[in-house]
């Protein structure tokens, strides 16, 4: 008896690269970019559907973590879970997720992905 809200969100890397617009196929790119994120979302937010009696799912153009964020605060959520790789030596969690737990004000439950192999040890 539960709420869920699956959220997929994406951001054009070249909107940060002005330089990009100077390409003759800088619609193409912009429409092709658009098109493979969809689907992927598409397939990322169809597995949890039919997992709870209310479900919403949102594909939204943005940072990851301002969009969870926002949607966190907006949906009043008590637990937020979220998906996290470690990219560099000595980190614990993503660039995302780190950014998010000092601002969240729920519950966080970060999720690694199968076979992940931590790049931190013990000495």
């Amino acid at each position: 008896d539960c709420e869920l809200c699956v959220v997929r969100a994406w951001e054009l890397i070249s909107e940060a690269l002005p330089a990009m617009k100077l390409l003759d196929d800088y619609e193409k790119y912009m429409e092709r970019i658009q098109v493979v994120r969809l689907n992927a979302a598409r397939e990322f937010i169809g597995r949890f559907e039919g997992s709870c009696q209310i479900f919403n799912a949102r594909y939204v153009m943005g940072t990851p973590e301002t969009v969870i964020l926002e949607t966190a605060e907006r949906e009043i959520a008590d637990l937020l879970v979220m998906g996290t790789v470690a990219g560099n030596r000595g980190v614990l969690m993503g660039k995302t997720a780190e950014a998010v737990l000092h601002r969240i004000t729920c519950s966080v439950l970060a999720v690694k992905p199968d076979g992940f192999v931590s790049p931190v040890t013990l000495q």
